[in-house]
């Protein structure tokens, strides 16, 4: 009976996915939301038609979207809302900044910054989270991020050429949301780099390959004219990442990987020389003519100081820069943001909410290192570029976060909805990874699905279900992996 219901499980398995890749499925009204949502964010076409700023399309599509999805989801007899680990978490988080407002030192301007960033992020992760249902869908949204990025990264460097600088000599990037900073441009291009080698990877034909390889050179060029330390931080951990993981494969590839690196380098720091300053004003506090990394070192020690004496609830979103000034008078700095995302959540939201933050990268990352694994061990090994590409994402946003305060902004959030829609995809959906929103969500299993469970992967099958005469049915899904039986690595 037990091995009936599993192959049962598996056919109903094979035909949803069946039905969920289907080219008909691909450009479904939630999906069509989605990619406007996400267009909109990138190319932010208000800036420069005030006409749309004043419509609030993003806002509009944004509703249409979350609308659509919870009717189909109700209307095919699904939970109006699928919350998955991340989006748990994500709520966890939202819902202490928000216990805080009352008592930020600007509740105003904490519900500002929640209304008009904290918001829309987790807004955000749902859509995708519930929105993807397919492959074909994450790979499309995946491109369209790409494209946005592409063109971002074009109309900076056309700045550079052109002579567009600000008042400080630093480039004006796009926009006047958060690509317009030259720190926030290098760190957004710096999070799509991996998903564009991604596509690269899987690109069949010689133009595709070309275009993004194109696409990761715009790239890169932008983030080094923004002269952003933190850019040049991120390219160097993501080529360095990069050698390791060929190193291990094939190393005379590897090395001639690093001579081409080696020549890139000295090419760029004999046509800018200001490059090779600007990267040692990272330890050489004499060539940072500004003395912003000074000042962005004691602001750290601000954000420490601000965190001890607020542990609880914090300051309040957003209210870290009140916080410093209040610190040092008017003598002080004025008005100036902790660059450091790790110290802007613990001194705006609290120890609670640091811990919830990290939580949520923690085991992103080490849902993800399980599914890479998970793959190489299965017959569906060509997508485990998949898990391994986002990974290099979240991790080289890790490493960057340490030099930025970008706790509110989208680049992380993307990367968190991405990373869960792909790995609902992955493999079949159970009752661990999925839970839906109520009184099922206790700490305990909180604590199961972010570093128990694993999610849906278990390296290690059941040998009750290998011996199984269902097992030759479950060995292979549409999807490409094992479907599982609730005996393999289900808690129930």
């Amino acid at each position: 009976m037990e091995n009936m219901m599993a192959a049962t499980k598996a056919v109903s398995h094979f035909k949803s996915a069946q039905q969920e890749n289907s080219p008909s499925r691909l450009w479904s009204v939630p999906f069509i939301g989605l990619v406007l949502f996400i267009a909109f964010y990138y190319l932010s076409p208000g800036d420069y038609f005030p006409i749309l700023e004043g419509a609030g399309l993003n806002k509009i599509v944004a509703g249409l979207a979350l609308v659509s999805v919870i009717w189909s989801n109700l209307s095919q007899g699904r939970p109006w809302m699928e919350f998955r680990i991340e989006a748990n978490l994500l709520l966890l988080f939202v819902a202490v900044l928000v216990v805080g407002i009352p008592f930020s030192a600007w509740p105003g301007g904490s519900w500002g910054v929640f209304t008009e960033s904290v918001i829309k992020t987790l807004l955000f992760v749902l859509l995708m989270t519930n929105v993807i249902t397919s492959r074909s869908q994450l790979r499309t949204l995946v491109r369209v991020i790409v494209i946005c990025a592409t063109i971002i990264a074009f109309v900076a460097v056309s700045h550079y050429v052109t002579g567009m600088f600000d008042q400080w000599g630093r480039l004006i990037g796009y926009g006047e949301k958060e690509y317009y900073n030259p720190n926030d441009l290098a760190l957004g291009l710096l999070t799509i780099i991996p998903l564009t080698f991604l596509l690269l990877l899987e690109a069949k034909s010689i133009f595709l390959r070309c275009a993004y390889t194109g696409a990761i050179a715009l790239m890169s060029l932008a983030i080094l004219a923004s002269m952003s330390r933190t850019g040049m931080v991120g390219l160097a951990f993501l080529g360095t990442a990069w050698l390791l993981s060929m190193a291990r494969k094939t190393p005379k590839k590897a090395i001639i990987g690093m001579v081409v690196v080696m020549a890139l380098v000295a090419t760029s720091v004999a046509m800018v020389p200001a490059l090779a300053d600007r990267f040692g004003s990272i330890f050489d506090e004499e060539k940072d003519d500004l003395g912003s990394r000074a000042a962005r070192l004691e602001h750290m020690w601000d954000g420490l100081a601000i965190m001890a004496e607020n542990p609880i609830l914090g300051v309040g979103m957003g209210q870290t820069p009140g916080a410093v000034y209040a610190r040092h008078g008017s003598s002080g700095p004025h008005w100036e943001q902790i660059h450091n995302v790790y110290l802007q959540v613990g001194a705006e939201g609290g120890i609670i909410a640091l811990a919830l933050f990290l939580a949520m990268m923690i085991s992103e990352t080490a849902r993800l290192k399980r599914a890479e694994r998970a793959l190489m061990q299965g017959p569906d090994a060509e997508m485990v570029k998949w898990p391994r590409c986002m990974r290099a994402s979240i991790l080289t946003f890790i490493v960057c976060a340490n030099f930025s305060p970008v706790a509110y902004n989208w680049f992380f959030y993307i990367l968190l909805g991405l990373s869960g829609a792909a790995l609902k995809l992955l493999a079949p959906s159970n009752v661990v990874e999925a839970s839906t929103v109520g009184p099922s969500l206790s700490p305990a299993r909180l604590r199961r699905l972010m570093f128990q469970s694993g999610g849906a992967f278990s390296i290690r099958p059941s040998r009750r279900a290998e011996r199984s005469p269902a097992a030759p049915l479950l060995a292979r899904s549409p999807s490409g992996l094992r479907a599982r039986t609730s005996r393999d690595g289900v808690q129930e």
